[in-house]
């Protein structure tokens, strides 16, 4: 349902733009219906209506008037009213022609966003408070970002915006040079970093360093990814910019963000970021690039305190194999597992057959679920997928894999390593490989029962 407080602005533009010539309860009706009942855009929805009366689109304002702070990615018109923090030109290759734009930041008493002027001229300078109507949002490396193209309207702001201190230094933080020392934002561990973290410090020992070629708007750029990790924990990592990056270093970063995938966190940063390298042989309580590239022992607990983390080894004793272990079919187009041939995307399909196990591990500080793929259910089987589907034709019943995996996994103690992911349904290791534990499990039993009669 359409918020009418909401829209109440929007219709009184509108209505400005007719010049008064239609009912503002009429107008009120129509965006009423095509935002709320044809979920059109807002904005699409005003210039809809004003055509259709006769009027003029250009006529219409930007809108409501927001917050820095309540700004989203994908908002095509939106009205400030800040202060200029910083503004400076900068050259840009754009299909291959250079151009210049300018770029800066602009600040109220909610916040602070980077904003760049598709034009090489603009009608502001640092500490001027101006309105700014009819701008566009965009997010990008997890942040909103504030465009001022063809339509924007700059114009003096009769009112002094005021920006707090601490609100104003969040551009020294995000923009400090490579190797400055100011870092700004909270000091966090691995363990503690959550996608969509910002202002934070961490000081890590880079593990690996790889290049890849992306497309950013038309233009090919070099990123450098790899993995860090701290002794809490290790995480992938992606530089926007050449920080001149080697495996072994202990570097400090700030101004960075967490990104995620099914709560696996990612460390993103980029030129405004700051990287500073500790000086060589100092000391470190930080992992080493081997210890880096080796599984990090956790617990289940530990685990699903986190949500989500990569190369995790869990030692535990399987007390369950679920439903849907065993001999699946799999939708063609999509991979998803089919239920009673039919796929949730795409229909009634004929599946490609595989082979998994959904199972449980407790190893005491609680239970986790985990998957383990074709290449490892045909080691826990002692089969290959062929030899499985056979037997299953030959009983003339699928279900007797699942049945000898329950006799084979059920209390076998065992060492999975893989990435942990989580979602709505909890915490889920996604297991890469599995080794038997040196867990001894009657000793446990027998352990169990006499805390019991204790």
């Amino acid at each position: 349902m359409v918020n009418q407080d909401e829209l109440a602005p929007h219709v009184a533009d509108i209505t400005r733009a007719l010049k008064g010539t239609v009912d503002e309860g009429e107008v009120r009706r129509l965006l009423s219906n095509y935002v709320g009942t044809y979920k059109i855009p807002l904005a699409d929805a005003k210039r809809t209506i004003v055509k259709h009366f006769g009027g003029d689109p250009t006529g219409l304002a930007a809108g409501v008037r927001k917050r820095i702070a309540d700004l989203q990615g994908g908002e095509q018109s939106v009205d400030l009213v800040v202060k200029v923090l910083s503004v400076a030109p900068k050259i840009v290759t754009v299909r291959g022609s250079e151009r210049t734009i300018m770029e800066g930041y602009f600040g109220d008493p909610s916040g602070v966003v980077r904003f760049t002027s598709w034009t090489a001229t603009v009608p502001f300078e640092v500490h001027d408070s101006i309105i700014v109507a009819n701008a566009y949002t965009k997010e990008f490396r997890g942040e909103v970002q504030l465009n001022l193209g063809e339509r924007v309207r700059i114009a003096p702001s009769g009112e002094i915006i005021e920006v707090p201190a601490e609100v104003a230094s969040r551009v020294g933080r995000s923009s400090a040079p490579t190797g400055s020392s100011a870092h700004g934002g909270k000091p966090l561990t691995v363990s503690q970093l959550r996608e969509g973290a910002r202002d934070f410090s961490i000081t890590v020992r880079i593990g690996s360093v790889t290049e890849r070629l992306v497309e950013v708007e038309g233009v090919t750029k070099t990123v450098y990814g790899g993995v860090c990790g701290d002794a809490t924990g290790r995480l992938e990592f992606t530089s926007w910019h050449d920080h001149h990056l080697q495996p072994g270093d202990v570097v400090t970063i700030g101004g960075g963000y967490v990104r995620g995938w099914r709560g696996i966190p990612q460390l993103n940063f980029d030129e405004r970021a700051s990287v500073t390298k500790a000086a060589e042989g100092a000391p470190s309580n930080l992992p080493s690039v081997s210890e880096l590239g080796a599984p990090q022992r956790l617990t289940v607990a530990q685990v699903e305190e986190r949500g989500g983390a990569q190369g995790v080894a869990v030692e535990g004793i399987v007390v369950d194999v679920r439903p849907g272990s065993g001999l699946i079919a799999r939708c063609p187009d999509c991979n998803r597992v089919l239920q009673n041939q039919e796929c949730r995307t795409h229909g009634r399909k004929k599946g490609t057959i595989d082979l998994r196990v959904k199972a449980v591990l407790d190893d005491g500080t609680g239970a986790l679920s985990v998957v383990f793929n074709r290449a490892l259910t045909e080691r826990i089987l002692e089969r290959d997928l062929q030899a499985c589907a056979e037997m299953a034709e030959a009983r003339g019943d699928e279900r007797v894999i699942d049945e000898e995996l329950r006799s084979r996994l059920v209390a076998r103690p065992l060492v999975v390593i893989g990435n942990v992911m989580s979602d709505d349904y909890g915490a889920m290791l996604i297991a890469s490989e599995l080794q038997e534990s040196a867990i001894d499990v009657p000793a446990q039993a027998r352990a169990m029962l006499e805390d019991l009669e204790a």
